[in-house]
């Protein structure tokens, strides 16, 4: 009887895990999924947008799998901060070290973290994600809500590019724009 019930219970987890992330038509999708929370303690708001999705496009870290990222923004007593967040895959290591967005604009971009998640056997080669953190403003976000941003990040061993739709950074303005 055990097993029965297992089953179910691995097989809903694993479905859980690939779900895709939503695809926003309207900036008022793309808004509702926006969560907002104020510590009662601190008083500092924080809105954390859905994870998006982006072709991963590069020499080396091409490897027909996807970029995730979301934006968040927190505001405190004395600062308001927008991040996008995310991960890139990467065959092998692809160490990267800076972002620059389609207008040529040096970002404020840090490595974060990186992970094996698996490994060809035979070939010596790995797929890794590398985690990375873009600090970025609101004049920053707002000059770009009309066109998106588009950010290649560039790697030793690799370069990839992310983007935000016109429709998800106008839905994540309008979110705060409520908090």
């Amino acid at each position: 009887m055990k097993k029965i019930i297992l089953i179910p219970i691995i097989s809903f987890i694993l479905c859980g895990c690939m779900s895709a992330n939503p695809v926003f038509d309207t900036p008022l999708e793309s808004e509702q999924a926006v969560i907002c929370k104020t510590d009662e303690f601190s008083k500092n708001t924080t809105c954390d947008g859905a994870n998006q999705t982006t072709e991963s496009i590069g020499k080396d870290a091409n490897t027909g799998s996807v970029s995730y990222l979301r934006m968040l923004y927190t505001r405190d007593k004395s600062n308001k901060h927008f991040v996008i967040n995310g991960h890139i895959p990467c065959m092998g290591w692809c160490f990267p070290d800076r972002a620059i967005d389609k207008d040529g604009t040096s970002m404020d971009f840090k490595r974060t973290d990186g992970e094996v998640m698996t490994c060809m056997t035979g070939s010596g080669s790995c797929l890794t994600y590398e985690y990375f953190t873009i600090k970025t403003d609101r004049k920053y976000i707002e000059k770009h809500k009309e066109n998106g941003i588009a950010i290649k990040i560039y790697g030793k061993n690799g370069d990839s590019i992310i983007e935000l739709s016109p429709v998800y950074i106008q839905g994540f303005l309008n979110a705060i724009n409520k908090h």
